[in-house]
């Protein structure tokens, strides 16, 4: 076992370059995304000196039980590139520069990074644009950035693309300092989240008068 973990980033990089000739792939966008996994075990257990198995923010709601952390870049038709594990109390914002980093000889070319909200600090940004690359990431609409904030009060129509999708472009600033927001609109999330507030007024309501 120690010696298949002292080649693991080699072998992880000749098993998927195999892959990509055997499927013909071409690899222009990377999905990355975290996810944890508890052991069923009593935290007080744990031997002394374990690097890995840690309590930290668990996504299977089990804050109670140690946990490792578990970073997955897969193709855009889903095809893995390269897994990680982390100790069980990384936090997603810390990982990206090891993940860059790591790809960085895989000759891939440049690629489009796709990322959810929880990495989108500007370090990280900042980190996926080197060596000319781009990203896609999720931004939280009240996290309080000037540019975000100016996308949210810029006024125009949304465009509808599918049933359900709503979305309207807004390009941030000038030159290579530009930033390109798409706010995306689901009426019928939208509906049930108004309901939802409403139900929640009554309530409130209802104990008030009690």
């Amino acid at each position: 076992m120690d010696e298949l973990l002292a080649v693991q980033p080699e072998l992880e990089r000749q098993v998927f370059h195999a892959v990509a000739d055997l499927l013909n792939l071409e690899v222009d966008l990377i999905y990355f995304d975290t996810t944890s996994s508890y052991f069923e075990v009593d935290p007080s257990e744990t031997p002394e000196g374990e690097s890995l198995r840690k309590q930290g923010f668990s996504k299977d709601k089990r804050p109670d039980l140690v946990q490792i952390v578990i970073g997955l870049a897969v193709t855009r038709e889903g095809i893995p590139i390269r897994a990680w594990v982390w100790p069980g109390n990384t936090m997603d914002m810390t990982v990206i520069k090891q993940v860059k980093q790591d790809l960085i000889g895989w000759k891939l070319g440049r690629v489009i990074s796709v990322m959810d909200r929880g990495f989108s600090s500007e370090e990280n940004l900042r980190i996926l644009q080197q060596a000319g690359g781009h990203y896609i990431v999720g931004e939280k609409m009240r996290s309080g950035k000037a540019t975000v904030e100016e996308a949210l009060s810029r006024r125009g129509r949304y465009q509808q693309v599918r049933e359900n999708l709503h979305i309207k472009e807004i390009i941030v600033g000038d030159g290579e300092a530009r930033q390109r927001y798409v706010l995306v609109y689901n009426p019928s999330e939208a509906e049930r989240q108004r309901k939802e507030r409403e139900t929640l007024l009554e309530s409130l309501k209802e104990e008030l008068e009690g």
